[in-house]
């Protein structure tokens, strides 16, 4: 059986940085990885089904969009962490995360960890 996760997006330039007139339209990933970083689960897809592509967003917009992970049966009993981001279609390029401040803090966010247990 498959889990909805769910993701609200909004659109933020960093401080200090004119917003983008628009964005390219980026692809969703939604991972479940093993704390080794060891994918388990994953779900790959335009946002909101296609629905709300990152080419219409606009600074400050909420888009809410739902990903379907199934874990398969085999997985690991231990903690799990849910990964989201975003990458270019084409080039497998991730997006940069980046803080309040604007630093650069990584290529994805977790948004939840869980226990798988056996």
């Amino acid at each position: 059986m498959a889990r909805q996760f769910p993701v609200e997006w909004r659109y933020a330039p960093p401080p200090g940085k004119t917003a983008i007139t628009q964005l390219p339209a980026y692809t969703v990933f939604v991972h479940v990885v093993r704390q080794d970083g060891t994918l388990v689960a994953q779900h790959d897809g335009p946002p909101a089904g296609g629905y709300a592509p990152t080419s219409g967003w606009t600074p400050g917009q909420a888009i809410y969009d739902y990903h379907p992970i199934a874990l398969p049966p085999n997985v690991p009993a231990g903690v799990h962490l849910v990964r989201v981001g975003l990458y270019e279609l084409a080039s497998g390029k991730r997006v940069p995360v980046v803080d309040a401040s604007g630093q650069e803090i990584g290529d994805s966010v977790t948004l939840d960890t869980g226990a798988v247990r056996r």
